[in-house]
């Protein structure tokens, strides 16, 4: 059975109804997890909190797939290529407060090297303003280095309106196995590459394999999916109400696992050189 255009969409959900509080209570969970490993100090003696900390990059992932994740819930029913207008409004949105946010903290992180005589200007700072450089030197190397983040996700919200939401609403009418079908792709395609690397490595990714498939911007595209498309199986099938306290036990399942699961070992020794030079990068 075919259906019109209009047909192909969801209604948008209230407004009011796309508050989630649990997922507020995580955001500020993983938010200081994050803080906590770019800013705990990594002398001797260690923490107990250092497995968690060194396993920073969950939280990280978690943010990803909680941005495709909410994208699509709040922009489900909205039609975004309608006109230019809406197309720009979205990315506005989305984009524009970040990106405004980080190009002012690259530009005085910059300022700070020039007043320690560090050279400022240079195709390297012009690059990371245009969030270009991680395309070409992806490594988390910029000014306000977190940057390399934002960077990765630009990709995602610029090309939501033209690829995701077309694809899940029509997935939408799918029959449940499907949908399921296209959930456990977007899984594959999201961490299918990196297990596939680590086992043929036996247990670790050289850090340019690292580079290609975390920091480099289109590394993010099918984590970003993989949110949008739990967006659309929760839109499909709407959870009960008092479904919020079993998103809170994942989330502190999530913590608990990245605590306690037994330390991997010593990582290839290009990756150690790099996680100096990083840590000396994030003082």
């Amino acid at each position: 059975m075919s259906h019109s255009p209009s047909e192909s969409k969801l209604p948008e959900p209230p407004r009011q109804q796309l508050r989630l509080p649990h997922l507020d209570g995580a955001r500020v969970l993983v938010a200081l997890w994050i803080v906590c490993h770019h800013m705990a100090p990594r002398d001797d003696p260690e923490s107990v909190l250092d497995p968690l900390t060194e396993r920073v990059d969950v939280g990280v992932e978690f943010f990803t797939l909680l941005s495709g994740f909410l994208t699509h819930l709040t922009y489900s029913g909205e039609d975004l290529l309608s006109t230019a207008g809406s197309l720009v409004h979205f990315w506005a949105r989305r984009a524009g407060r970040a990106v405004a946010v980080a190009q002012l903290a690259m530009l005085a992180a910059a300022a700070l090297d020039g007043l320690a005589g560090i050279p400022v200007l240079s195709w390297r700072l012009l690059g990371c303003l245009c969030f270009a450089r991680p395309w070409f030197s992806p490594a988390p190397d910029c000014p306000n280095m977190p940057v390399w983040y934002l960077a990765a996700l630009l990709p995602s919200w610029m090309l939501y309106p033209f690829v995701l939401q077309p694809v899940l609403c029509a997935a939408a009418h799918w029959r449940p196995w499907r949908l399921g079908l296209l959930l456990l792709a977007a899984w594959a395609a999201a961490i299918g590459p990196q297990l596939a690397v680590i086992a043929w490595n036996g247990g670790w990714m050289s850090w340019n394999q690292v580079v290609r498939t975390w920091f480099w911007p289109p590394a993010q595209l099918a984590d970003f999916a993989l949110g949008a498309t739990a967006a659309a199986v929760r839109l499909r099938w709407p959870p009960p109400p008092a479904s919020g306290p079993a998103g809170d036990a994942a989330v502190a399942a999530l913590l608990l696992a990245c605590l306690l699961a037994p330390p991997a070992a010593e990582p290839p020794p290009d990756f150690q050189q790099w996680r100096s030079v990083l840590a000396r990068l994030e003082l």
